[in-house]
């Protein structure tokens, strides 16, 4: 059975007073309410916290209680398995070019690969992307996808935004 596509009104404006900015916004946060509670078992399971409560070890009659610290291995591996595949001294990226001169394109591409390398990999820039993927990497094991921010469309580095 084929759905109908949402069709939108250009008329008709979401954020068209105060009351539908906060509804919105609330909406935001009910489903990020969820979401954080669920971010805080995971985090306390993977810091090695024992899975049930003394009230639920009571109620149900557990007689097993114990984390016995895999979480802790299962996020090393895929943090050194993003890292191993993010972070690299070696070259990045390519730069080609459609425009310009035909026998400068080449001799122009390397120049650009080199000139944006530069900044990604080596001085306070390279450490500071270098920490940034390290810090995104960790935070995507656990959390999933974040937020990166740019400070101004002149930065070519985004700031990672913990959550």
């Amino acid at each position: 059975m084929a759905s109908k596509a949402k069709v939108i009104d250009p008329n008709k404006k979401e954020f068209g007073t105060p009351a539908k900015v906060v509804n919105v916004v609330k909406r935001m946060q009910d489903v990020e309410r969820v979401r954080a509670t669920d971010r805080s078992l995971i985090d306390a399971l993977f810091n090695g916290q024992r899975p049930y409560s003394d009230e639920e070890v009571q109620k149900f009659n557990i007689q097993v209680n114990c984390n016995w610290g895999l979480g802790k291995r299962i996020m090393r591996d895929a943090n050194t398995q993003l890292n191993n595949a993010l972070i690299h001294t070696g070259q990045l990226f390519t730069c080609t070019l459609r425009d310009g001169p035909v026998d400068k394109r080449d001799e122009w591409g390397q120049l650009f690969t080199k000139n944006l390398h530069r900044p990604l990999q080596e001085g306070v820039s390279g450490k500071k992307n270098f920490f940034l993927i390290k810090n995104r990497n960790a935070s995507v094991c656990m959390h999933g996808i974040g937020v990166l921010m740019w400070s101004s469309p002149h930065v070519a580095l985004p700031r990672f935004m913990c959550m």
